[in-house]
């Protein structure tokens, strides 16, 4: 359950970044490139150094994820020597690994993950510090920030949905209907 809702936010916030994009003239396929959208996301603002820094930030946490998760795969592939699986329907029961590793494998799980914690720690501040100054340039209460660092759906709905200003390169625009007549 919480992987399939982490998977669907995750989805409503590539669209919505993709329409941010599209009211911003910028290319919509850069809002689902890693990386590239956060660079692309900032540089709108005017924030270009964070922008950058937030860019590389969050390529390289995904990238330090995999190679922490691909590890403790490995770990488990080598040196598991039970494994049990619950026999009931509910929801509360897990299945659970026994594994039995030599101290120095052991150090490295524990350390890569002191490691992961630190690196995405960097990278929420990063993208706090630019998402700070996205929701200034709309002129909108300081408080989104919470959200954004939280539940940054909820945000991007706002901004691509609900707010009718765009804010790109300093300057704010707004969004109406125009009737053309032939």
């Amino acid at each position: 359950m919480a992987i399939g809702t982490m998977l669907i936010l995750t989805f409503i916030c590539a669209i919505c970044r993709a329409i941010m994009f599209y009211r911003r003239d910028l290319k919509v396929w850069h809002a689902f490139v890693p990386g590239l959208n956060k660079y692309e996301l900032g540089k709108t603002v005017g924030c270009k150094k964070i922008a950058i820094a937030n860019g590389i930030a969050h390529v390289f946490v995904w990238i330090y994820f995999v190679v922490c998760l691909g590890y403790e795969v490995w770990i488990m592939q080598n040196y598991a020597y039970a494994v049990t699986v619950p026999t009931s329907e509910s929801a509360s029961a897990f299945s659970q690994v026994y594994v039995d590793v030599p101290v120095h494998v052991a150090n490295i799980a524990t350390w890569s993950k002191y490691g992961l914690i630190a690196i995405a720690l960097v990278t929420l501040i990063l993208w706090c510090m630019m998402m700070w100054r996205f929701t200034m340039a709309h002129k909108k209460n300081p408080w989104w920030i919470i959200l954004w660092a939280c539940i940054p759906v909820i945000p991007y709905i706002y901004f691509t949905a609900i707010s009718d200003f765009v804010s790109k390169d300093g300057k704010r625009y707004t969004v109406q209907k125009v009737e053309i007549k032939e």
